[in-house]
């Protein structure tokens, strides 16, 4: 099965083999326990709040890591000017203003 057609705990659980981790290492890492990334990797958790930070420990991006969505990778020679400053910005954000971000410019891109 493709990364991206996997639940959240399933793709972050091989995410983290692929870069050699254990779960505690990845923790380590995001600022969050062994047993936080046991939880989502047993799918018990389906928004956590470390999102952002478990997807830049693993060289993806956020919405790869929640929903599977683009190829995940993190190609910062390609991101515009104002996609810099809106990557800055979303650590700033709580999750659920996160969450409706990711909404709006899916139904935006659906549009166009």
């Amino acid at each position: 099965m493709e990364l991206k057609d996997m639940r959240l705990g399933d793709r972050l659980r091989a995410l983290r083999k692929q870069k050699g981790l254990k779960q505690r290492q990845l923790g380590d890492l995001a600022g969050a326990s062994q047993a936080v990334i046991q939880k989502i990797e047993n799918n018990k958790s389906i928004r956590p709040r470390c999102l952002d930070k478990l997807a830049k420990a693993l060289d993806v991006t956020p919405a790869f890591l929640m929903y599977g969505e683009g190829d995940g990778a993190i190609n910062r020679s390609e991101v515009s000017k104002e996609g810099l400053i809106l990557a800055k910005k979303w650590d700033s954000l709580a999750t659920r203003s996160k969450l409706k971000v990711v909404e709006l410019v899916n139904q935006l891109t659906l549009k166009g």
